[in-house]
């Protein structure tokens, strides 16, 4: 049963073992009322079950060392993860755990969360992995404090993006039409980045450093992709976003290029999203994700007209 707003769910997710409440914080910096209400569901969760006993087990059989507490959290297959959460051992130390449902997965993420940590720790305190199993991820926990808004990381961003463009790059492959633009703004070449880089993956730790997390997209992408999914997406999952002209002229100014060339990888951009979405969604059928590939759409159409009316 559901019986929230968007912020908390009254539903059986969440595992605890030992003195597992303690981590509650970390997972969810809630203040107020949501806080004292989720402490409530929490201390339900705490009633033995059969689930929690074979995540038990599975964990004494996959991590390094036994553990003693652990406040875990079901995630429904999201990313192909069943369970994440925090987990302190018998030598006392704390990590954070990705549970995957598929074999192989965890040694997989462990490769991009080394990538994450070359690529990114310049500019964002980044959890460094410890170790994987089967199943089972482990990186460091980096103790979020509190969230951050757009604001608080945009400059960061474009500041990892544009070293990331210039340190490699190579051709790109994208499957958008771009033939719409003029010759000279049509070429999209490929730049590493985090690939789902918006800011609830950000936060503030203990130490008051800005942290990025969640690793599983980074890869090949358009340039300027992490600083348009940033801007975007929040917007995009509910309508058409408007395009936000000051933060791509600051774009253009940064990157050297011209406005329309902004928005010529914009509309890449939002052509990647959307195939993202189409492959995700041929099994799920999920009508809000089909609303979110409408929206991008209309985005799309936003940045050709622009760049047409001003070639």
């Amino acid at each position: 049963m559901i019986l929230s707003s968007r912020t908390i769910r009254l539903e059986k997710r969440f595992l605890i073992y030992g003195s597992g409440t303690r981590f509650l914080s970390l997972l969810s910096p809630k203040k107020g009322w949501r806080a004292s209400l989720e402490k409530v569901v929490f201390s339900v969760c705490r009633a033995p079950s059969f689930r929690r006993s074979r995540v038990l087990k599975q964990l004494n059989n996959e991590l390094p060392v036994k553990p003693t507490d652990f406040l875990l959290y079901y995630t429904g297959d999201y990313k192909n993860t069943t369970w994440i959460g925090v987990v302190q051992d018998s030598n006392q130390t704390e990590y954070f755990v990705k549970v995957y449902k598929d074999v192989g997965m965890a040694r997989q993420e462990y490769e991009k969360s080394e990538m994450a940590c070359s690529l990114f720790s310049q500019f964002f305190t980044v959890a460094a992995p410890l170790s994987y199993s089967e199943h089972i991820l482990s990186v460091s926990l980096l103790h979020k404090k509190s969230n951050v808004l757009i604001e608080d990381v945009w400059n960061r961003v474009v500041e990892q993006s544009v070293w990331l463009y210039r340190a490699k790059q190579k051709e790109g492959s994208w499957g958008a039409d771009v033939s719409w633009a003029p010759l000279d703004l049509r070429h999209t070449p490929a730049v590493r980045a985090h690939g789902d880089l918006s800011h609830w993956n950000c936060f503030v730790n203990t130490q008051q450093e800005l942290c990025l997390i969640d690793y599983e997209e980074i890869g090949w992408y358009p340039p300027m992709y992490d600083c348009f999914h940033l801007l975007l997406k929040p917007t995009l999952l509910h309508r058409p976003a408007e395009i936000p002209l000051e933060e791509c002229r600051y774009l253009a100014t940064t990157w050297d290029c011209s406005l329309e060339q902004v928005l010529v990888w914009m509309y890449v951009y939002l052509a990647c999203e959307n195939e993202k979405d189409r492959l995700r969604n041929m099994d799920l059928h999920n009508p809000h994700i089909e609303s979110t590939i409408k929206n991008r759409s209309v985005v799309q159409q936003e940045c050709k007209k622009r760049v047409i009316g001003v070639a």
